[in-house]
């Protein structure tokens, strides 16, 4: 664990480093939104300097920066090289969780590992997630993102970007996820009967999705699918239907997605036809 004064001597450190800078590990500190602070604002000022280029890796796992994450965001803009990013437990919440993917995105990160746990991202921020794990399907290879509030819409949402031949592992838990999301986890490796043509993620070897809110029905069918590539799925909170409570307009806007960009046209040809000349 480290106080403020632990991050205020991480800022003076920073302030000496150079652009051979290729490992940064600052986690399990516990800082609070002060001491975080002065964590993401010596990453932000080595980013201007130009000294973040060559960073291969960075765990900043256990901080807190719902105050500043948009000084990590602008670090992470520099990090064209980056292909470990930890940030488990840093309270990003949805604004933060979109800062964070819209910077990955925009440098390219050709990341292999990323965890973005324990954050409160909810069905919303779950479209940021979705948008840059779609973006990363040519590099992830571990992709984490347990102990969130995604729902079965935000889970949905998120394995239906993944078509991906790198993944080889996916960690869901814990994220308040029901049938539909089940249902979309099985879909992702071509249904119950694991279709190899239709599978999106042939190279998987690990999946986790204990302590969601699966029925003894659906826990079956994923072991099932998964076989012995599932851990095991000991507490699901099964009493009553996890999705019958979630918004309609996440499933209308679902159920637009699946249209696919013939949606788009039908929409346009209808209006179209509206038209008097």
């Amino acid at each position: 664990m480290s106080g403020n004064n632990g991050c205020l001597s991480f800022e003076k450190i920073m302030g000496e480093c150079s652009e051979k800078l290729e490992d940064i590990r600052f986690s399990g500190t516990r800082a609070r939104a002060e001491g975080s602070a002065h964590i993401a604002l010596a990453l932000s000022s080595l980013a201007q300097k130009g000294n973040l280029k060559n960073i291969t890796r960075l765990d900043l796992a256990d901080n807190t920066f719902s105050d500043c994450f948009k000084d990590i965001a602008s670090a992470l803009s520099h990090c064209s090289k980056l292909e470990y990013l930890n940030l488990h437990d840093c309270m990003l919440s949805d604004e933060g969780t979109e800062e964070i993917c819209k910077a990955l995105m925009g440098v390219k990160a050709p990341l292999t590992f990323l965890d973005l746990s324990g954050n409160e991202i909810t069905a919303e921020g779950s479209k940021s997630v979705a948008k840059l794990v779609k973006s990363l399907n040519g590099t992830l290879a571990t992709f984490l993102a347990e102990e969130n509030e995604m729902t079965s819409y935000g889970v949905k949402r998120v394995v239906k970007a993944l078509h991906s031949t790198s993944l080889k592992m996916l960690i869901l838990n814990q994220n308040e996820c029901g049938v539909v999301g089940g249902n979309a986890i099985i879909d992702m490796v071509g249904g119950d009967g694991v279709d190899e043509n239709v599978n999106r993620v042939p190279n998987l070897e690990a999946i986790q999705l204990d302590y969601n809110m699966f029925p003894a029905e659906m826990v079956e069918r994923l072991t099932q699918t998964f076989g012995d590539k599932l851990a095991e799925m000991e507490d699901n909170d099964d009493e009553e239907d996890a999705d019958a409570d979630l918004e309609e307009e996440d499933e209308e806007e679902d159920a637009v997605a699946e249209g696919g960009p013939s949606a788009g046209v039908d929409a346009l040809i209808m209006a179209l036809g509206e038209v008097t000349i």
